[in-house]
Order: structure tokens, then sequence, then C-alpha cells
């Protein structure tokens, strides 16, 4: 496994770990509206200059609905982990969007440098 490889399967890991402590809790965040692309993470952190627009978005519906994480690209530059409703998924709500630029309303989270958005609702 190449050193990006690794560090890509090593951030996997710590946001599959993360996942269930930030969904267990009530999102006591601030509210938010964030404009950008759905992007799925894998393939973003392991080649971000290639796994985003119109020609990624097959991939990344694809390892959305195999359950990869996925992540809003904001238009600031800003990457956030989306978070579906409960212990569920955001794949239901948003791989439909892959590759598109939406709108997310949510509650913005911060842990330890990690930003995460439970999704309220999300709009092209």
């Amino acid at each position: 496994m190449d050193r990006n490889h690794f560090k890509a399967a090593l951030l996997l890991l710590f946001l599959l770990l993360l996942f269930p402590l930030l969904s267990a809790h009530d999102a006591k965040g601030k509210p938010v509206t964030l404009k950008g692309e759905i992007v799925d993470l894998q393939c973003y952190l392991v080649h971000p200059d290639s796994s985003v627009g119109a020609d990624h978005a097959k991939c990344a519906e694809a390892c959305m609905l195999k359950g990869l994480p996925i992540g809003l690209l904001a238009e600031d530059g800003s990457l956030y982990l989306l978070i579906g409703p409960g212990h569920d998924s955001a794949k239901g709500q948003v791989a439909k969007y892959a590759g598109k630029s939406v709108t997310v309303n949510g509650v913005l989270l911060e842990v330890k440098g990690m930003k995460s958005v439970p999704i309220k609702s999300v709009a092209e």
C-alpha cells in the first residue's frame, strides 16, 4: 500500500470511529447553510484533483452508496463530513447529488479540528 493510500485508509478509519460519537449526541452546534459540491471522501482524499465534478459523479455516487464517507467541498475550499439523521448514513439524502453543486442546511459541529454537518436539508 503506498503512502497516500495508507493516509487515506487511516483517515477513513478515524472518520468511521468518529461518526458514532458525533451522531450519538444531539447536534448543539451553530445552524449553518453551506454551498459546495458533494464529494466522496475516499476518492477526494486520495486524489483531490481528479475526484470532483461531473466526470467523477458516477464513481462518487457508487462509493457513497457502498457506505463510504461523504463530504461537502464548500465554495471556500473547506471540507466537511456530512452526517445523516440519527445513526443513518447521509447517502440517502445526498448520493444523488454526487459531483453537483448544492446548498446544505444543518448544524456545524467541530470536534478537535474535524468539521461535520448533520444534514437538515439539501437541494440543488
